[in-house]
């Protein structure tokens, strides 16, 4: 036998529902963001925070690094507050910390 429909069950699914829609679309808001901001990144630069990630350095390490062996807008750029590194360049500073 089946059971009775409860209209409060039926708005707390809707409810359920809903919330879940938002955040879905909160979710793809927040992806096409991230998207976005990696598209802006030229292939040929590798942003430096990464750089530091792989190698084991600090940012200021890596800065001090560029600043003092590499020529800027050129091996490196800032842009949107973050430095980019050449790729090339980004190579060169591996090697030269794996050592």
């Amino acid at each position: 036998m089946s059971k009775p429909i409860n209209m409060e069950s039926i708005e707390e699914l809707f409810d359920t529902q809903n919330s879940l829609i938002q955040e879905q679309n909160n979710l793809i808001k927040d992806l096409t963001l991230s998207v976005k901001s990696l598209i802006e990144i030229s292939p040929d630069f590798i942003p430096l925070a990464r750089i530091c990630e792989e190698i084991g350095k600090s940012n200021q390490t890596l800065s001090y690094h560029l600043t003092s062996n590499y020529e800027p807008e050129k091996d490196f750029k800032k842009k949107n507050g973050k430095i980019i590194v050449d790729s090339r360049i980004a190579l060169l500073i591996k090697e030269h910390y794996v050592k």
